[in-house]
């Protein structure tokens, strides 16, 4: 990144330096991406744990159901939360 604002800085508007437009475009799908396999990694890796330690399950249930008042419990999250 320092790279980039020292090759801005030396040649200021020049539009054949720094890097293209289909690049960026490129580096935000990276980023896109990658924050979408982080976030299901981590849900996954969640859900193995709490199968694996009913302690923490139960723990995390309490801490949801005294989060949130009851009449914004859906029917869903009522029924799985039990």
């Amino acid at each position: 990144m320092e790279t980039k604002f020292r090759e801005i800085e030396e040649h200021g508007n020049n539009k054949n330096v720094g890097i293209s437009f289909n690049d960026v475009i490129e580096k935000c799908k990276q980023f896109y991406f990658a924050g979408q396999e982080t976030t299901s990694v981590l849900l996954n890796w969640t859900m193995l744990l709490l199968s694996k330690h009913q302690d923490w399950q139960e723990r995390a249930r309490k801490e949801f159901l005294q989060a949130l008042s009851p009449s914004s419990y859906t029917g869903l999250a009522v029924g799985i939360l039990g």
